[in-house]
């Protein structure tokens, strides 16, 4: 996040060490540290926070369109079954008569 090299820190140790003075210097490193754990905290929730909501949304767009090819699949299928039904029924009506199967065969041609 920030380009902070060790040198950078050691200086900032001597200026504080100089102006707070070894009595206060521990106090202050901790509510130093205190303010950003907190601030790292605020940082990361956010993140997760707003990566929860992308992936809210790319979940809710994967749903919209699985729930339009669902109404897709469902048209064609209404539009098809009554075509489908039509030719069964001719097909059944083509069939020649048929006893059942738990009935004795019968001969037809005797009365």
């Amino acid at each position: 996040m920030f380009d902070v090299g060790f040198s950078e820190i050691v200086l900032l140790a001597v200026v504080s060490l100089v102006v707070l003075g070894p009595e206060r210097l521990p106090h202050a490193a901790r509510l130093a540290g205190a303010w950003i754990g907190k601030a790292r905290r605020i940082f990361f929730d956010l993140k997760h926070e707003i990566e929860t909501e992308i992936n809210a949304k790319e979940l809710q767009e994967r749903l919209d369109k699985l729930q339009q090819q669902v109404q897709q699949s469902m048209n064609t299928l209404e539009n098809h079954l009554p075509d489908a039904l039509h030719l069964e029924g001719e097909a059944i009506e083509k069939l020649p008569l048929q006893a059942h199967p738990h009935e004795a065969p019968h001969d037809l041609n005797k009365p």
